[in-house]
């Protein structure tokens, strides 16, 4: 007896035939999902390839991997040619993979370059900008040190012409520095080697220019040295001012609160206590009166051209022991008047 249909049989070889077909089902079950998989496998690796322009070239190999795998599927005659498509689609996704990762790797790369590069664009920008903000610095320096020297000493014609020129390089040198940083390092195609070359000349440049400048300084040391004296003089002299006024208001004030509370011309002892309020008034426009002479020194004649160090010396030391003095007196009008200080204060 022969089988002539699945599950159709003499009852001799019924159960064989059934297990035979049955096997045959979930084989035939089992390949088609292994294609399933793979086929979706392949096809979600295609849409990520999609995203990336430079995945192209993978992504159209695959999609020719896919469409033959799915064709092939269709014409096999029996699920025991499935594996062999499956082998060869899965080899494909792999492929692409590994190829997709080289380019990811490679671009990778290009970025931390690129990063890389556009550090040290910035980096040398910053030192450029400093050597920018040094050298318009400098020059200011420059031109009033010439200011000061020449308002007390006598300056060649010619070398003043050349630290004057000497100023103008550096205030020309910032101003091609900032060009540089601001508009040539933007435009398209320029290049770190264009950037490090300018820095290091312009860097090479300034460290010349500071040393020349250190020069002429240790030239002018003495000049210098008795020009800074005068300068921190007569800051000195401006801050006594000030103290003295200060203190002028305040020995006005306390006066001022005294008579009111205590009436120091009552009509008892009324001119003797008349005498008194004055010389305490006399006391402070004696101060305010320092205060103006000092003020008038310092921005009169302290210019003059044969002005001296040794004489702004003498008028400080004079005048900070007259204000010692007169702060002396008035901690012994104070102490006599304490009483009355501590109830008004």
């Amino acid at each position: 007896i022969f089988i002539t249909l699945c599950g159709i049989a003499a009852t001799a070889i019924l159960p064989v035939a059934t297990i035979s077909c049955n096997d045959d089902k979930l084989a035939e079950k089992n390949g088609k999902e292994k294609a399933d998989a793979a086929l979706k496998q392949a096809n979600t690796l295609a849409e990520e390839l999609k995203k990336n322009p430079d995945y192209a070239k993978i992504l159209e190999t695959l999609n020719k991997e896919i469409a033959e795998a799915t064709k092939s599927f269709k014409e096999a005659g029996s699920y025991s040619d499935y594996p062999a498509i499956i082998s060869k689609l899965s080899a494909a996704v792999e492929n692409a993979k590994n190829e997709k990762k080289a380019i990811d790797d490679k671009n990778a790369q290009i970025a931390k370059e690129l990063a890389e590069r556009n550090a040290k664009i910035q980096s040398n920008i910053e030192e450029l900008k400093k050597i920018n903000n040094e050298a318009f610095e400098l020059s200011k320096t420059v031109n009033k040190t010439i200011a000061e020297v020449e308002k007390k000493f006598k300056i060649d014609d010619k070398f003043k012409e050349q630290l004057e020129n000497f100023a103008d390089d550096l205030l020309d040198k910032s101003r091609q520095i900032d060009e540089f940083t601001t508009v040539t390092s933007t435009q398209e195609g320029f290049t770190l080697a264009e950037l490090e070359s300018f820095k290091e000349i312009t860097t090479t440049w300034f460290h010349g220019m500071k040393s020349e400048w250190a020069r002429v300084l240790d030239a002018w040391k003495n000049e210098l040295t008795e020009i800074n004296s005068i300068i921190k003089g007569v800051e000195e002299l401006k801050k006594l001012s000030h103290e003295i006024s200060e203190f002028s208001n305040s020995v006005k004030k306390t006066i001022s609160e005294l008579e009111k509370k205590f009436k120091i011309d009552d009509k008892t002892n009324k001119d003797e206590a008349k005498q008194f309020k004055n010389e305490l008034e006399n006391f402070a426009d004696q101060l305010l009166n320092k205060s103006h002479e000092i003020d008038k020194f310092v921005t009169v004649t302290s210019a003059r051209e044969d002005f001296s160090l040794s004489e702004l010396e003498s008028f400080k030391s004079f005048n900070t022991t007259w204000f010692n003095e007169m702060k002396s007196e008035w901690a012994r009008v104070q102490e006599a008047w304490k009483d009355q200080l501590k109830e008004i204060s």
